[in-house]
């Protein structure tokens, strides 16, 4: 009986181990949680995981809506002033009107530059007759079309304005202006006599264009011009000439090609 007692307690570690085992009532072997594989560690990194590709920016660093062919359409405010010589009381005449126009122009870029040339053609919307009524009544100077010529230098405003991106292009423009007036001369015994001149003049100005997308933007822009002084003797206006100034501020709608 001794015996027996002994040999069933040096027994007892192993049946309690076979009790804990799972067991496998397909007749297939489970694994032991023991020898199972653990997953691999991700890989480390000296910095930030790499990123998907980005596409880089042009060569030039210029946004191609501010670059390249262009037309346009504008339109605004015209302010005219007539200044007659000699000046007595009464000698300059000042008309606020319209005006509406066509442009094209070609822009070249470097980096946050923009350089162009371009040419418009304008009309005024009013039929004003600039003339001095005290002095010389039924003689008035009427202005007609306007043709302009002329570069300008423009920068991209960047990310910082108003956070529009590279959308602003902001720049100032110097140019030739040639405008044709028609002089009307009312004579006292009846008739009318009119006739078309060309004058001569220049033109600064500056504004900001604003791209829509890859190829429409809209614009403002302030001008002022001036022209050379005529000479009104020929045409019935007795010792008298006048130039031409005026203020303009324009709206405009333009596309690139």
């Amino acid at each position: 009986m001794l015996f027996a007692a002994a040999g069933l307690v040096a027994a007892a570690p192993s049946i309690a181990q076979d009790a804990t085992a799972p067991q496998d009532t397909t007749g297939t072997a489970v694994p032991d949680a023991s020898t199972t594989a653990a997953p691999a560690p991700a890989p480390a990194y000296d910095s930030a995981p790499p990123q998907a590709s980005v596409s880089p920016p042009t060569a030039d660093g210029i946004d191609p809506t501010f670059t390249g062919p262009r037309v346009e359409g504008f339109g605004g405010v015209d302010i005219q002033k007539y200044s007659f010589r000699p000046l007595p009381a009464g000698a300059d005449d000042d008309h606020t009107g319209g005006v509406a126009g066509a442009l094209v122009g070609f822009d070249i870029g470097f980096r946050n530059l923009v350089v162009g040339g371009f040419g418009t053609f304008a009309l005024p919307t009013s039929n004003f007759c600039a003339q001095r009524p005290a002095l010389q009544p039924g003689r008035c100077v009427r202005p007609d079309r306007e043709i302009e010529g002329g570069v300008r230098l423009g920068f991209k405003a960047g990310d910082s304005f108003l956070g529009a991106g590279n959308r602003i292009l902001v720049y100032a423009k110097g140019s030739y202006v040639n405008t044709l007036v028609k002089v009307q001369s009312t004579f006292t015994g009846g008739g009318t006599f009119n006739t078309h001149r060309n004058r001569d003049g220049w033109r600064v100005g500056g504004g900001a264009e604003y791209a829509l997308n890859e190829h429409a933007y809209v614009k403002a822009e302030y001008n002022y011009t001036r022209t050379d002084r005529l000479n009104l003797q020929p045409y019935g206006f007795a010792n008298t000439d006048f130039r031409q100034s005026k203020h303009q501020i324009l709206g405009g709608f333009g596309i690139r090609f």
